[in-house]
C-alpha cells in the first residue's frame, strides 16, 4: 500500500511539473487530498513571492472542491463537469477534476497570469 501511495505522489507530482511546463504564463499548480490538505503543490521558479500562504491555499482548495462537489446535482441533466474557472482582477484559476473512467479522483487547480490588462477588458 505504501508502494502504490508513493507511486500515485510520483505520478501527481510529474503532472504538476508538465502543467507549469506547458505554458510560461502558468504560475501555481496544486492537487489536494479529499480533506484539502495539499499533495502536491508547485510555484514557477521565477515566483518570488506566493500571493497566497499555504492555508490559504488549503482553504481555497477545500472551497474548490466542496464546489465541484456540488455540481453534482446537475451531473443527470448537464453531464459530468469538467472544469471551473474564475477570472479574478491579478490573476486567472481554474479547478479541474481528474478521474478514472468512472470515478472522480480529485482535483488540479492551477493559476496563471493574465495576457492582456483587465483594463481593456473593462472598456
Amino acid at each position: 500500500m505504501k508502494n502504490e501511495e508513493s507511486t500515485e505522489h510520483q505520478l501527481l507530482h510529474s503532472l504538476c511539473n508538465q502543467i507549469l511546463e506547458s505554458d510560461n504564463s502558468i504560475r501555481f499548480v496544486g492537487i489536494p487530498n479529499d480533506m484539502g490538505k495539499l499533495i502536491v503543490s508547485k510555484y514557477r521558479n521565477d515566483i518570488a513571492v506566493p500571493m497566497l500562504s499555504e492555508q490559504e491555499i488549503e482553504m481555497l482548495a477545500v472551497e474548490s472542491g466542496l464546489r465541484m462537489k456540488t455540481r453534482k446535482d446537475f451531473e443527470s441533466k448537464l453531464g459530468k463537469p469538467i472544469y471551473s474557472f474564475t477570472l479574478y482582477e491579478k490573476i486567472k484559476r481554474a479547478t479541474i477534476l481528474y478521474r478514472t473512467r468512472t470515478t472522480m479522483k480529485g482535483i488540479i487547480l492551477f493559476s496563471w497570469y493574465h495576457l492582456i490588462s483587465m483594463q481593456i477588458m473593462t472598456l
